[in-house]
């Protein structure tokens, strides 16, 4: 796939036929490589639900209804979300602009420049933040890239994960492991074992 030079609306460009922030330089070249979706899926006992974060411009929510029959996806950037919306259309998916977190609040967010699939939240009072648990759902599939916060996320699903054990897909990047919370020990102390990885995303089920 090439990058489509033609603007097409305002600040925006397409690429694969879908809409993009014309700052992306690296998302869009790696975000349709689906392995670890296919890894995870395989594992499910059942594909009635799936949590899936972040959602970035649709790529993989819209890859994901194709196999489950309800999705959540949650994106906190505004620009992302809302490209989302467009390229989703009137597909039936469950769409939040809000971040995962270990508790009901707020925060702030950094873009970058160069990565739309980078934007990192920080402390702040600009997008809300959710728990998995507060949902109240059952998922059969969590499946997390979201920039470090997986730590977070994770923590605020514990009585989901205690409740329906899902298999759980999460993006490991250890410089932000250290900073935001290592997922990976977490999800071990919580029964979970690692059963794949596909580039940088660790694929686990639970053991106990």
């Amino acid at each position: 796939m090439k990058w489509n030079p033609v603007v097409v609306q305002g600040d925006t460009r397409l690429f694969n036929d879908d809409l993009w922030p014309a700052r992306d330089q690296t998302c869009h070249r790696v975000a349709y490589n689906f392995k670890g979706a296919d890894l995870a899926i395989r594992r499910c006992k059942k594909l009635d639900l799936v949590i899936q974060a972040g959602g970035c411009v649709g790529v993989w929510p819209r890859y994901l209804r194709e196999t489950f029959a309800k999705v959540y996806t949650f994106e906190p950037s505004r620009e992302n979300f809302d490209l989302m919306v467009q390229n989703l259309g009137d597909l039936d998916i469950v769409k939040h602009h809000a971040a995962l977190s270990d508790k009901v609040g707020r925060c702030g967010l950094k873009l970058n420049p160069k990565n739309c699939g980078d934007d990192q939240t920080i402390s702040g009072d600009e997008i809300d933040t959710l728990t998995i648990d507060s949902l109240g759902l059952d998922p059969d599939l969590i499946y997390l890239d979201i920039q470090g916060d997986e730590y977070l996320a994770i923590q605020g699903a514990k009585q989901t994960l205690e409740r329906c054990s899902p298999i759980i897909g999460i993006e490991v990047d250890n410089k932000l492991a250290r900073i935001k919370g290592d997922a990976v020990a977490l999800l071990k102390e919580l029964g979970y074992v690692q059963f794949g990885k596909a580039h940088q995303d660790f694929l686990f089920e639970r053991s106990i």
